[in-house]
């Protein structure tokens, strides 16, 4: 997490059951699992240190997430706050 975001996580602080996980299916690309951690507790101050990967790191409401977000975070991030379970299916029909 720190060599793009400069934070560092606290080990005993992360937990890996929730948010949970994305099934993700992109038809040109084939698909992808993501996972997703909570960190309870980190050092550090947020800085974005891949600037021709991302834009900016900023925060935003959890129901005004930016139009250009990538689709599964949001998808997972998503699920996560909904409450629908670990597991968020994403373009799957």
């Amino acid at each position: 997490m720190s060599q793009i975001s400069g934070l560092y996580a606290v080990r005993s602080r992360i937990r890996c059951n929730s948010p949970g996980f994305v099934h993700h299916r992109q038809e040109t690309e084939g698909e992808r699992i993501g996972f997703f951690f909570e960190a309870l507790a980190w050092e550090g101050e947020p800085v974005n240190k891949e600037p021709g990967k991302c834009l900016a790191l900023t925060w935003f409401p959890v129901h005004g997430l930016p139009d250009d977000i990538i689709e599964y975070p949001r998808a997972g991030l998503l699920g996560y706050l909904d409450g629908t379970g670990p597991l968020t299916m994403h373009n799957w029909t």
